[in-house]
């Protein structure tokens, strides 16, 4: 700190020793942020905001801003694997549209199946890199999180007023000792913390998979139509992390999933953002997709996709099944919406029923599916079904229609209790569960994490001055 001072007292030119400006100084951080406030006193208001800001300045110029050598060669190499990595993925996906092109033109039984090899050959090597850029890109936000990046948020002002000296004091006093009781609260919060973070906590919890990693992306206030980077962010961490995730469901298990199930064990884990984004990223790679909106209690679908929610599963609900048909295609294209995204069509809520989990229990959504997969062509169908531990409507969904589960877990913020509990739910009634999503990964989770390879739910009197 005696550097920064002196360099503040140097480029002011003030009759001050280090020691002296040291004792006008007062600094703290404000709570759950980053943010570093400096407070200076001086008998001359003008001057104590320049004194405060030269010292920020002075900081972010003597703060190590850079990578070790170590780092930066790390760095740099990381940086290298992913743009050739991405290189190759590019050349793929070529590759992949070349092929489906050709399949597309009815080809011969004997070139059909050749192509229906190559292609096969051709995504298994997509996984393997997408799964790579995965790890390597969560390793370089580790070694990037490393950098200093000090800024001014707000300059300091000249105070209107002066302030008093007891003030002043007192308010030190209360400043060191609201540190002491931060600290002891911080440590003591980190010993009882038992939420998940990596997937030996997985593990240990309930014996699952972690099938995708997805790190931390976007801001608060941003609408959910912007969270579906698949197809806004295609370059992006994220991306690739729901790249990585759709391959390990397409092909990491004997019987690729038909019919799955969206959850989380609590609200506000990204359910919806993953169900969305997962679903594009199967309808990119040609997968027909079909992904309903079963959150009957707080349905969002429609907003993901900027689609009209007037008619939608309840509407279905509502009709009576024509026999062993089960529903009209005319019914059934009434609720179909196409999304911006080829082969990803939605079916959005419609209006909410009273009792939702007594319809997803019934024959309606099992002939719902049926119909999809035996008369269109479905090859996927997606339901985002509400937190399991708020309402248990993915239970009886999951028995009804032999669905399988993704439960979307939060790094960091759901605990082991909540997910055993949320796991059991579907256990108990013979529901499988393939596996989990760790969701929303910084630098402190991530560093974890690797890739295996494969509150209620409803509707929603002195002479001196101070300058900071």
């Amino acid at each position: 700190m005696r550097p920064t001072l002196q360099a503040t007292i140097e480029a002011l030119d003030l009759d001050l020793s280090p020691g002296t400006l040291a004792n006008r100084v007062l600094t703290s951080i404000t709570p759950e942020t980053s943010i570093l406030t400096i407070s200076v006193e001086d008998p001359n208001r003008v001057q104590a905001a320049l004194i405060a800001n030269e010292l920020a300045n002075q900081l972010i110029f003597t703060s190590p801003t850079n990578l070790t050598p170590q780092q930066q060669i790390q760095q740099d190499l990381l940086q290298a694997e992913i743009t050739a990595l991405g290189e190759q993925i590019t050349v793929a996906r070529q590759a992949i549209q070349r092929v489906d092109q050709q399949l597309d033109q009815n080809p011969s039984a004997e070139e059909a199946a050749t192509l229906r090899d190559e292609r096969a050959d051709l995504l298994e090597d997509l996984s393997g890199w997408q799964q790579t850029v995965a790890e390597l890109s969560i390793s370089l936000s580790t070694v990037d999180s490393q950098t200093n990046t000090l800024r001014v948020v707000e300059s300091a002002l000249a105070p209107s007023e002066p302030i008093n000296n007891n003030s002043l004091r007192n308010a030190l006093l209360a400043g060191l000792l609201g540190v002491a009781l931060a600290f002891g609260l911080a440590l003591l919060i980190e010993y009882l913390d038992n939420s998940i973070r990596t997937t030996e906590d997985v593990r240990i919890a309930v014996e699952l998979p972690v099938l995708g990693g997805i790190i931390r992306f976007g801001k608060r206030n941003e609408t959910y139509a912007e969270k579906l980077i698949t197809l806004n962010a295609a370059g992006s961490t994220a991306v690739e992390g729901y790249r990585a995730l759709r391959t390990n469901i397409l092909f990491g298990r004997e019987n690729p999933l038909r019919r799955l199930i969206v959850t989380s064990a609590r609200i506000a884990e990204g359910k919806t953002v993953t169900a969305s984004n997962l679903a594009v990223a199967l309808a990119q790679s040609g997968v027909e997709t079909v992904l309903i909106d079963a959150d009957l209690h707080r349905p969002q679908l429609h907003r993901v996709f900027s689609l009209d929610n007037h008619i939608g599963l309840s509407t279905l609900f509502a009709k009576p099944l024509t026999g062993q048909a089960g529903f009209t295609l005319q019914e059934l294209y009434e609720v179909l919406q196409q999304s911006s995204q080829p082969h990803l069509r939605v079916i959005t809520s419609g209006a909410l029923p009273t009792s939702p989990a007594e319809w997803m229990g019934g024959k309606h959504i099992l002939a719902l599916c049926k119909q999809l997969e035996e008369m269109l062509g479905v090859e996927a169908i997606i339901f985002d079904c509400p937190p399991v531990l708020a309402v248990t409507d993915s239970v009886p969904l999951g028995s009804a229609v032999g669905a399988s589960v993704l439960l979307v877990v939060e790094a960091g913020k759901t605990r082991h209790e909540s997910l055993i509990r949320a796991v059991e739910q579907f256990r108990q009634v013979g529901v499988e569960v393939s596996g989990v999503v760790l969701n929303r990964l910084t630098a402190r989770t991530s560093s974890y994490y690797y890739y295996y390879g494969y509150g209620r739910y409803s509707k929603p009197v002195g002479s001196e001055s101070r300058a900071r």
